[in-house]
């Protein structure tokens, strides 16, 4: 009722505002499927749950003693009262940023849902909507004519359906990271630099840091081809080209590497000199763990030996970026909810294969270094699926971890897809 309201009095056309009542409509759809197959298929197994029974104590201790409110955001301070003492000491990821900051986000949905399971699925999955919302407006706003393509990447991908619609790490990651680049390309692609845009900037991606600081790192590149390419636009003068890119390019560099090693201070699991420690735990973990989680129960997958070092990993990116974006393949599926990610995985490499034979694989790399954002879109999905599906090792983790770089890859498909048609329709017409 809320959504049906705030879009009939916004001022669009009957088509966007049937996109959003549809897209609201979707991931109510796919917060209340994510609660049944928890509940009924894996028994209520995995962080859902965990997040839900933790939150809604939260909530009911703070009903009983406002007082602990107070001491919410503060987890690592040394004086703490006993009520709220008593009540981390249970918590065993209470030290975990990531995990406390979803479960947070759950207590004060809480407030709103009265700690019922189903309300609160519903209200993350709006968040999520939300910031897909955002996400697809400013794409719509880069490319007016493209508006179908940039609905169906955005709201309509099933795996970001389902796994963005619960209450999960991945859901409010999706939700903020819209929010993010929403604002970020209003400030540097439209210059519209205003508080509303600088506090979303801020806000969300501290969010997406504390809950999945890997994906500021996927971010870090993206954004340096991106503003590397407008200072390319902007500067006609082959001569100025020749000495200012060079310059560019070791300032923004430069940067890169001072955020990456400042997001190593805070987040010490992701530092430069911990970063292979860190996957290999987390390959352990998924594959020669046994993970016997809900979701990754019995779907390891591996790829292969490799040598710790620069040109070993390096030797890893093509499998690593197939594995996030094309498999399970048919013949890998180990359980029912396998099935599911297999047949958007083949649909996804199918559509990859006719789309790349129809526009050509050399023409699609032009197409897409003549425009900034489809730099900045191609080299995030890239970066993002390296770093899930070179760590994840599990197809039932890497599901869920995948979906953040999904509209991307998507987007920048259709998109292929769509301006190779109107190039071919082009070329009949000038041949006429």
């Amino acid at each position: 009722m809320i959504a049906l309201t705030y879009f009939n009095l916004q001022k669009t056309d009957n088509n966007t505002r049937l996109f959003a009542i549809l897209g609201v409509s979707t991931k109510m759809l796919g917060g209340f499927a994510f609660l049944m197959v928890y509940t009924f298929y894996f028994n209520r197994l995995g962080d859902t749950f965990a997040y839900l029974s933790i939150s809604k104590k939260l909530y009911l201790l703070i009903l009983e003693k406002p007082s602990v409110l107070f001491e919410l955001f503060t987890p690592f301070a040394e004086s703490k009262s006993i009520d709220f003492y008593q009540f981390i000491k249970s918590i065993d990821f209470y030290a975990d940023w990531d995990t406390y900051t979803v479960i947070l986000f759950s207590t004060f949905i809480n407030f709103f849902s009265f700690g019922e399971p189903f309300t609160t699925t519903i209200i993350f999955s709006a968040i999520s909507f939300l910031g897909l919302w955002q996400l697809f407006l400013i794409i719509k706003r880069i490319f007016p004519t493209y508006k179908v393509e940039s609905i169906i990447a955005t709201l309509f991908v099933p795996s970001v359906v389902f796994w963005g619609s619960g209450v999960l790490k991945d859901t409010l990651v999706m939700g903020f990271l819209g929010y993010f680049i929403n604002a970020f390309f209003k400030v540097f692609h439209y210059n519209e630099i205003n508080f509303r845009n600088l506090f979303w900037i801020i806000i969300s991606s501290l969010v997406v840091a504390l809950i999945k600081p890997y994906i500021i790192l996927s971010l870090i590149p993206a954004i340096l081809f991106y503003i590397l390419s407008l200072t390319i636009v902007k500067v006609k003068n082959i001569v100025v080209k020749a000495v200012i890119l060079p310059l560019v390019v070791l300032i923004i560099s430069a940067t890169s590497v001072y955020g990456i090693i400042k997001i190593g201070e805070f987040f010490p699991q992701y530092s430069t000199g911990r970063v292979l420690e860190t996957a290999e735990k987390y390959q352990f973990h998924h594959y020669a763990g046994g993970n016997t989680n809900a979701e990754g129960a019995g779907s390891g997958y591996t790829l292969g030996g490799y040598n710790s070092t620069f040109i070993g990993i390096l030797g890893q990116v093509p499998s690593s970026i197939n594995v996030t974006l094309f498999r399970p393949y048919l013949w890998e599926i180990r359980n029912p909810g396998m099935l599911i990610s297999a047949i958007e995985s083949v649909i996804f490499l199918l559509l990859t294969i006719y789309i790349l034979f129809k526009t050509g694989i050399v023409r699609s790399f032009q197409i897409i270094k003549q425009d900034s954002f489809l730099i900045f879109s191609t080299t995030f999905f890239l970066f993002f699926a390296f770093a899930v599906g070179f760590t994840s090792y599990n197809f039932g983790a890497l599901a869920r971890y995948k979906i953040p770089c999904m509209p991307f890859f998507i987007f920048t498909l259709l998109f292929l897809y769509r301006h190779s048609l109107k190039e071919k329709k082009k070329m009949v017409f000038l041949r006429r």
